[in-house]
């Protein structure tokens, strides 16, 4: 291993060596011969064979070298005693495809050598005592996926699964585990995102990038956003997702064979095109002008329609002896004919309109083509591509791709013809220069294999779908990869370059993981760093420099607002230093309420000032932490007890220096299963002012906001515990009060809390909220703060924390920038909007105090700021969601009977739309998803006058409302 020279060369006559498994001085060999073949690694010679009348696909050994598993392609797995040489256990393997290895339930020996775990089905599991070869099946309670394969861990104590592609990664406790008498096993699931894109393609105009993965999204290039475009689903290689200048999409049947065109808008079939009810579409051509559509079976058949008619042109069976698959179609747009490619390794010329054969070719094992005006271009499955001329067909030139033989996949070619790319392998693709056929390069392309190529219109961009779940963007003159984009299940999207610099909504930051130093961190580790759209937009090229400079300037006042020079933000910053004492030993799965450890903090420069730890982003020890500057020295082992929530709780640790610097984070993940001693409790406090002191501030719906919230939660949580303050009762001192009584949740609890009245911005642009004996002029005097407002949930036993804020000016606003604009004049206005169409009666909720030209727009960096990055200062684990921008009204209308925010809440909530219309549709409507629901929502029923925003955020941990 250190020098990589060969040391020894076994060989014997058998198959293609299927596994192999290293075991002390002994290497055992899977081949294709059904021999499992045992060699003496000292002297290369083997010394035992196994057989079965199965392929041999799969060998393992166990720790103690006293047994052995192997997997056969008729499903059977055999475990065979190393000390008798004998058959012990032989049983069925559960098999999705079978005859191939990566198809099959891989089995695993515990590190002990003392029990044995197989899936013996697609939803259940076996755990084999090797002893006595007792068993017990264990049910996976997974309807959605289908066990693939099972891992011990190196300590024993935890079961790994994985489910088909698509599904989680599942961790069973197997800590204390007794066959006998444990007969279910508790797990825990990893968050898994795995939504491979299969076809790509670029917009008539090159501003959008439609992908087909779970649906067919499309990605705005000049400002990396996301919108669903339509479902459809892949059968097939699919290059077409939209026509006629993008405003129909196309779907494919599951069930039976056909081809739908539909309004993207509407979602209206405009014509449909079918095969007979006993093929299977196999593969699909339209001509680039959208005047033919072509679909070829499995069986051999090839129709073609008029798209603009519908009517069929012709139908016919390719094939020289019997019918074979047609792989591929190609319309050749310079001759006007059809080309195809069976599985035979034939390649057919047709007439487009007749279906009448012109010619047949045979190419070998062709996979894919494209043609240019003089020349066809074909690859083929052991790795190389055929140049032919396009007149004749004779063969011009045979360029080897890949020296291994490894199958060559798409070919795609550039619009001007000069540039030819080719998937020269499952990992790398090629580029070629037409005029001459020399390879311009031959980069990296995915890491599990690619899908599809497609080069934009103008030539300047190359897109790639790949099964690693993500879409690269390449320079195909040069073969840069300028960035790849990934679009995690059920999540927003996220753009990276090769730099580490990434475009992420807010929903896809808790979907980033990023390695440094072999280690891996959640997205806040490196975000101030790494966090750069201006830069992402720039590498693609599609955005205008007026929105790049727009980014770069939000960007630079987020780092002005952490107080942090743009010179210091770098990778190579001095940090503190964190480490979890023995963190292999941490259990992933316990039963106790509480967890203790060890965390060692250094600096080799500074003091050391606090230790934070957070649980689901709860601080354990307050916003501020734990204290460190009474302790001597620059390194200290600090003793850690937390209190653990039922279900799965994040740990993160990390310490501060006396600059405020904070180190990396630690953190790990554990389930606990215990049942609290008072089941959880859900709590709504509402606080509201409809009637004040001052008449001239009388609003129409406060009180009845919370009256109908506290309606609708009772309604989901008939146990809910509710507490309102509303009108006289809203005062200063009863709101602070009620922190009293936050501190009686639990752990377990979820606290709901809604604040809806007058927002007031002092002198010094703070947002106080306007208690019912306010001074709308002096504020300060008896309003509640923000800051007052928000610690009511900081340090409270509840980690499942929600305010809501129905007020004006309840977002953040840039203080600075405004004060600098008014230093010398201040002026009171009031402030009155005319009615929109759909917003009746609107009110301003609030005599606005504001600077003379304070007035900022919604695109100033400051809002920019707010809607790209998600705030890294200290945080309770709440999430706030704000009815309006800082600058903003709050509007309410008796079109609803209610303010819009608060109508869009019990919408999202009470009718589950935020579930329906912009989350998952699981059933559920999480956190995450109502504030995305009220922030598209609120602007849309307002024409963009109200956007509310979120003033702090719990990305990682979105729990569900009901």
């Amino acid at each position: 291993m250190k020098t990589g020279k060969v040391k020894r060369t076994l060989k014997e006559k058998f198959g293609a060596v299927k596994d192999l498994c290293l075991a002390g001085d002994f290497l055992f060999s899977a081949s294709a011969d059904s021999m499992v073949h045992k060699w003496d690694l000292s002297s290369g010679e083997a010394t035992r064979w196994y057989r079965h009348q199965g392929k041999a696909l799969s060998v393992k050994v166990s720790s103690d070298y006293k047994n052995m598993s192997v997997v056969y392609t008729d499903s059977v797995l055999n475990i065979w005693d190393l000390t008798t040489n004998k058959k012990k256990y032989k049983t069925k393997i559960s098999v999705t495809h079978p005859g191939n290895i990566t198809w099959f339930g891989e089995e695993s020996f515990s590190p002990d050598g003392k029990a044995f775990a197989y899936p013996d089905s697609r939803n259940s599991f076996i755990v084999l005592d090797l002893r006595d070869l007792y068993a017990r099946s264990y049910p996976t309670l997974n309807s959605d996926y289908n066990l693939a394969d099972l891992q011990f861990s190196a300590d024993g104590q935890s079961l790994y699964a994985r489910f088909e592609l698509g599904g989680p990664l599942r961790i069973y406790n197997f800590a204390g585990w007794d066959i006998r008498n444990k007969t279910t096993i508790s797990w825990k699931d990893i968050r898994f995102y795995a939504n491979m894109p299969v076809a790509v393609q670029f917009s008539s105009d090159d501003n959008r990038l439609f992908v087909m993965h779970n649906e067919v999204s499309s990605i705005d290039l000049r400002t990396g956003t996301k919108e669903r475009l339509l479902y459809s689903t892949a059968l097939i290689k699919n290059k077409y997702l939209t026509l006629a200048g993008d405003s129909l999409g196309t779907v494919m049947g599951i069930v039976s064979p056909y081809l739908e065109l539909v309004r993207i808008k509407t979602g209206e079939t405009v014509k449909r095109f079918e095969l007979p009810a006993r093929e299977t579409i196999s593969a699909l051509e339209i001509s680039p002008n959208n005047q033919y559509c072509f679909m070829g079976s499995e069986n051999g058949m090839i129709r073609g329609w008029d798209i603009a008619s519908g009517k069929e042109l012709f139908s016919v069976l390719t094939g020289e002896n019997e019918f074979h698959k047609i792989n591929v179609l190609h319309f050749d747009a310079h001759h006007g004919r059809l080309l195809a490619i069976s599985d035979e390794g034939i390649m057919y010329v047709y007439n487009p309109q007749t279906g009448d054969t012109i010619r047949s070719i045979r190419g070998g094992r062709l996979t894919d083509m494209t043609a240019s005006a003089d020349f066809i271009y074909t690859s083929t499955w052991d790795g190389h591509l055929l140049k032919w001329h396009a007149r004749d067909f004779t063969l011009i030139h045979d360029v080897i791709l890949d020296k291994d033989g490894l199958s060559a996949g798409q070919v795609v070619i550039s619009p001007d013809g000069r540039i030819l790319v080719v998937q020269s392998s499952a990992e790398t693709i090629t580029g070629m220069r037409t005029s001459d056929d020399a390879v311009l390069y031959k980069v990296p392309d995915h890491d599990f294999g690619g899908s599809m190529l497609a080069f934009n219109h103008g030539g300047s961009l190359l897109a790639t779908g790949g099964f690693d779940s993500k879409v690269n963007l390449f320079n195909p003159a040069t073969g840069e990869k300028l960035v790849s984009v990934f679009m995690p299940l059920d999540k927003d999207l996220l753009i990276a370059d090769e730099q580490g610099h990434y475009l992420a909504s807010r929903s896809a930051l808790d979907a980033v993981l990023l390695t440094y130093n072999n280690n891996a961190y959640n997205f806040d580790q490196f975000d101030l760093q790494l966090n750069r759209p201006d830069l992402i937009l720039k590498k693609i090229g599609r955005a205008d420099t007026a929105l790049l400079r727009s980014y770069e300037l939000a960007y630079r006042k987020r780092l002005q607002k952490m107080k942090l020079d743009p010179q210091q933000v770098t990778a190579k910053m001095h940090l503190p230093q964190v480490r979890i004492d023995d963190k292999y030993a941490v259990h992933t799965i316990t039963t106790e309420k509480n967890y203790s450890l060890r965390v060692e903090c250094s600096d080799s420069r500074y003091p050391l000032r606090s230790l934070q730890v957070l649980v689901n982003n709860n601080p354990v020890y307050g916003v501020n932490g734990k204290s460190l500057e009474a302790a001597a020295g620059q390194s200290l082992l600090v003793p850690v007890d937390i209190p653990l929530s039922e279900g799965n709780n994040l740990v993160k640790v990390y310490c501060t220096n006396n600059l405020g610097i904070q180190s990396l984070q630690e953190s790990f993940s554990v389930l606990s299963k215990y049942k609290p001693a008072v089941e959880p409790q859900v709590y709504f406090f509402g606080i509201a002012v409809s009637g004040y002191r001052d008449p001239r501030m009388t609003l129409d719906y406060p009180a009845k906001d919370i009256r109908d919230m506290a309606k609708a939660l009772k309604t989901i949580y008939p146990d809910i515990k509710v507490d309102t303050l509303i009108n006289k009762k809203a005062v200063r001192e009863n709101i602070l009060a009620l922190k009293n009584k936050l501190q009686q949740t639990t752990v377990n609890d979820k606290v709901i809390l809604a604040v809806n009245g007058h927002g007031l911005l002092s002198d010094s642009l703070d947002f106080y909220f306007g208690t019912w004996d306010v001074d709308p002029m002096k504020p300060a005097g008896r309003g509640v703060k923000y800051d007052d407002l928000e610690n009511l949930l900081s340090g409270i036993p509840a980690r499942k924390k929600l305010m809501l804020i129905d007020a004006c000016h309840s977002g953040a606003i840039d203080k600075d920038e405004i004060l600098a604009l008014n230093s010398d004049t201040a002026q009171q206005k009031i402030i009155s909007h005319a009615g929109e169409s759909n917003v009746k009666q609107i009110s301003p909720r609030q005599k606005m105090l504001l600077m003379k030209q304070a007035r900022i727009s919604a695109n100033s960096s400051f809002e920019m700021m707010q809607q790209l990055f998600t705030d890294l200062s200290g945080n309770n684990g709440a999430v706030v969601i704000s009815a309006a921008g800082g600058m903003e009204y709050a509007l309410e209308s008796g079109q609803w009977n209610n303010g819009v925010f608060t109508y869009c809440i019990l919408q999202g909530i009470q009718n589950r739309l935020a579930d329906i219309d912009t989350g998952n549709n699981d059933g559920h409507v999480s956190v995450q998803e109502l504030l995305d629901y009220v922030s598209k929502k609120v602007p849309l029923l307002t024409n963009g006058r109200q956007r509310p925003v979120s003033r702090r955020e719990n990305v990682e941990f979105s729990w569900n409302l009901r």
